[in-house]
């Protein structure tokens, strides 16, 4: 039985790659590449020149790409640089410092490098007394005397008023002109004006407790600039057991994504299961 030609694209097609699914950096190296093919025949032929260069198209278009093996060649080498141009952000190399589940590697803006030392958070954690190989399972647990201190500041902050007035003395302000409000985003203004928002209140008196406790326990606190540091408070929020705000248990939920771009990888989050407050969000390869 004949095929009609709705069926035979339909077999053609790869949902894999096209639609919201589609890499341009994919799309955009392919489409070179038809280009200078086409060119190259139609030094000899024009026709056949225009022949490549349309069904080129076509495979582009309905498969994502014309040349087996383009995502992971895009995955593997295209520069970060290229890959930001359109829209997508490469994922960290597995030993970097990286992303909601660590600190960003490199210099801060002072040009110093503080964390040159460490090739991992745990590294930097353990070596501050922050966290420590866990009693009953491969992995890092908070320190008791960290988790003490942590969270005696957290159930401080649970109140409006003790929240703002640490929230002034960290950003140098007025109290009068800081307000905290909502709860999936919660948001913090200064003068009427956005300055901080967090997945939920629980992450916000998380990290709002942990800023003077790590403060104390890490030397080089002061060394890390803002963008380290916050990424550094985030990171902390993935040993958490409880709930900051309501004090219910926490779950974590992963989901494995993968992308033509920069590979797979796994979305880590970590829910309260009483209030349904986020408190972490990350992803690693």
């Amino acid at each position: 039985m004949s095929l009609s030609i709705a069926e035979m694209i339909g077999r053609f097609r790869r949902p894999e790659y096209t639609g919201e699914n589609r890499c341009m950096p994919c799309t955009a190296l392919n489409a070179v590449i038809t280009g200078v093919l086409a060119i190259t025949v139609g030094v000899v032929s024009t026709g056949a020149g225009a022949v490549v260069l349309l069904a080129g198209a076509a495979a582009i278009y309905f498969r994502g790409y014309l040349i087996p093996g383009t995502p992971t060649i895009t995955q593997r080498y295209f520069p970060t640089w290229a890959l930001r141009l359109f829209g997508k952000e490469p994922l960290a190399e597995p030993n970097a410092l990286d992303t909601d589940g660590g600190v960003t590697a490199g210099t801060n803006d002072r040009g110093e490098n503080p964390l040159a030392d460490y090739e991992h958070v745990g590294e930097l954690l353990a070596d501050a007394g922050i966290v420590e190989d866990c009693a009953d399972e491969d992995d890092l647990c908070l320190t008791p005397a960290f988790e003490e201190a942590w969270w005696d500041r957290i159930e401080r902050f649970r109140d409006d008023d003790a929240a703002i007035e640490r929230l002034a003395a960290v950003l140098d302000v007025d109290p009068e002109g800081v307000a905290v409000a909502g709860t999936d985003p919660f948001e913090v203004e200064i003068d009427g004006v956005t300055a901080g928002r967090w997945s939920s209140r629980a992450a916000f008196l998380a990290d709002l407790g942990a800023e003077p406790t790590v403060a104390e326990w890490l030397p080089i606190w002061d060394e890390l600039d803002q963008r380290q540091s916050g990424e550094l408070l985030a990171s902390l929020r993935a040993f958490l057991q409880r709930c900051p705000d309501c004090d219910g248990e926490l779950t974590s939920i992963e989901d494995v994504t993968k992308t033509c771009c920069s590979g797979e990888y796994v979305n880590v989050s970590r829910d309260c299961t009483e209030c349904g407050a986020s408190v972490f969000n990350g992803s690693y390869r």
